[in-house]
């Protein structure tokens, strides 16, 4: 079972599209999934996953930022969808997202990745070129480590609207603080 909520949003032009994802996208912790333009009309659908309160809040105001570009057509909010339901939402027509394995795909690649630095690691350390080449591994491995953290305290002291490390604004407080705000 599939533990996100699906969210979508069906918006008349993409640049109101555009700026409905990014929207959702600064509001709440979600993904996005892609957009798919709609037979006719000129509709995009903008889809997104994530907990059920996030995809809530964001649609609400991807909706409010959008109806200031275009009209906003229909909007659905899908509570644990069932897996098949996926194949529908993730069609070849669908832009962004590849339909393979959607939700943890990243997760999966960075395991892949650590674990291929870490068999090099092993298999080359017998030779002295092995050694080298694992101590190479090691620094990039120990490098990737601290930029995570590193990344993981900028979020944390710069505005999570506008990421801007110049906006005095910081996560948690009143969005009329941020730089940016209109």
């Amino acid at each position: 079972m599939i533990k996100y909520a699906l969210g979508m949003i069906e918006i008349v032009g993409l640049a109101a599209a555009i700026e409905a994802a990014d929207t959702a996208l600064k509001t709440a912790n979600v993904e996005l999934l892609g957009y798919e333009f709609s037979k006719g009309g000129g509709l995009v659908v903008v889809k997104i996953q994530g907990d059920v309160s996030a995809v809530n809040s964001a649609i609400k105001s991807a909706i409010v930022s959008a109806e200031k570009v275009n009209k906003v057509f229909s909007t659905t909010i899908i509570a644990r969808p069932d897996e098949k339901l996926y194949k529908m939402v993730l069609t070849d027509e669908t832009v962004g997202i590849e339909k393979s394995d959607y939700s943890n795909e990243k997760e999966n690649q960075e395991e892949q990745n650590v674990e291929s630095a870490e068999n090099l690691l092993n298999d080359n350390s017998s030779n002295a070129e092995g050694i080298e080449q694992s101590l190479i591994i090691e620094e990039l491995l120990d490098s990737k480590d601290e930029e995570n953290n590193e990344d993981i305290e900028k979020r944390k002291s710069t505005c999570n609207i506008c990421m801007d490390p110049k906006c005095s604004r910081k996560k948690g407080e009143p969005k009329n603080i941020c730089i940016h705000h209109n």
